[in-house]
């Protein structure tokens, strides 16, 4: 399954889709004409997609999708020649795709921005902007006061530092319009600070992480996958990816472990995977063996 990450993300570029559009193109002179439904595209889209359309005085009219996701999938390239083809198709538009990745990849990774394929003679290939989120400045977001990434800052370089955790936090009380970010504000620091820091420090317990939009998308995405792939073996294979996410790569152990385990285990798994603060801390929680005996 890839690494999709709908976390509200569509709700937090709808208030200011102009400055999201700025930052990932970087010319001047545009205009977003259309933030496109899912009505306008439903044979081109994912639910991971955002669709706009965009005017430029010197580039004419053109389509962008931002695709994002947690961590670099091996097929990527594919899926975004794929999409990117068949937008051009819909809106007889030139296309300019762009991946933002959440979580680095393991350090041997090389993230490509470019799929290539050669097939008897016959080569394509197409290029895609690829951000990803780690290298990006969280310092920068509050001082050049980009408002629209100030959710993200956690998994920015600095994003550590609870000072600027705690002024992103200041700075999305203090505008109402931007309160839909304070819940993926809360989810995303999970991912980098201790749990006990932030339900002291930050006035966030874990009703606010699991209200938001980042929990309730991946638990829905978690339940679907088990129904479609049959539940047991569905949401385990879910689990493992969300493991991954938190907490890298899972031990053969691990995997082993979850064996056997019925779905009830899993789904009560499933959370705690989600907010337990370290990798040993969900150990804790997992039974031991394929009998689903408790440790």
């Amino acid at each position: 399954m890839a690494h999709e990450a709908d976390i509200g993300s569509k709700r937090i570029f709808g208030q200011d889709p102009l400055a999201w559009v700025y930052w990932l193109i970087s010319i001047q002179h545009l205009v977003v004409d259309e933030v496109l439904g899912a009505a306008d595209f439903q044979w081109v889209a994912r639910a991971t997609d955002i669709v706009i359309k965009v005017k430029s005085s010197l580039h004419g009219a053109f389509i962008v999708i931002i695709d994002i996701q947690f961590r670099f999938e091996a097929d990527m390239g594919r899926r975004v020649q794929a999409y990117a083809a068949l937008a051009e198709e819909k809106f007889h538009l030139p296309v300019y795709p762009v991946v933002i990745y959440l979580f680095p990849p393991g350090p041997e990774t090389v993230i490509p921005e470019r799929y290539e394929q050669e097939f008897l003679g016959l080569s394509s290939h197409r290029d895609y902007r690829v951000i990803k989120l780690w290298e990006e400045d969280a310092h920068a977001v509050l001082q050049q006061k980009r408002h629209f990434l100030l959710a993200y800052v956690p998994l920015m370089r600095g994003g550590d530092q609870p000072e600027i955790l705690h002024r992103a936090l200041e700075i999305i009380r203090a505008d109402p319009a931007l309160a839909d970010m304070e819940p993926v504000l809360a989810f995303m620091a999970i991912f980098v600070y201790d749990r006990a820091y932030i339900e002291q420090n930050m006035g966030w317990d874990m009703t606010v992480i699991t209200q938001s939009p980042l929990y309730q998308e991946m638990k829905q995405a978690f339940l679907a996958e088990g129904e479609e792939r049959g539940f047991e073996r569905g949401t385990r294979k879910t689990l493992l990816d969300g493991l991954e996410l938190r907490f890298g790569p899972v031990s053969p152990d691990v995997v082993q472990r979850l064996q056997g385990l019925s779905l009830e285990q899993l789904e009560h798994l499933f959370k705690t995977m989600m907010l337990a603060p370290t990798l040993d801390a969900f150990l804790a929680e997992l039974p031991n063996g394929t009998n689903g005996a408790s440790q």
